[in-house]
């Protein structure tokens, strides 16, 4: 059996482009309730949306692998799993 958990560097990149706009906190809330978030889904017009997706990234943050953060990363608005040195570049 496949453990749906395990997140390797190979999965290093974005996960979530930018062209979701600001519903790319609904895919980080789904990707964390996969893993076994326990969270409550928000979508874009509830209040403390953006809370939750913060509370699922944070989540999620326990599969990355040591040196790697899960997050924006950089101007470009994509969500993903960077290396924590070049992480917000």
């Amino acid at each position: 059996m496949k453990d749906i958990q395990k997140i390797t560097e190979d999965l290093e990149g974005p996960w979530f482009d930018c062209c979701r706009g600001i519903y790319i906190g609904v895919a980080v809330q789904q990707e964390a309730i996969y893993r076994g978030w326990k969270g409550m889904e928000l979508r874009t017009d509830e209040e403390f949306y953006w809370e939750a997706v913060q509370e699922a990234s944070d989540y999620l943050q326990q599969f990355a692998p040591e040196g790697y953060l899960f997050g924006g990363n950089g101007d470009c608005g994509c969500w993903g799993l960077f290396k924590e040195q070049n992480f917000g570049q």
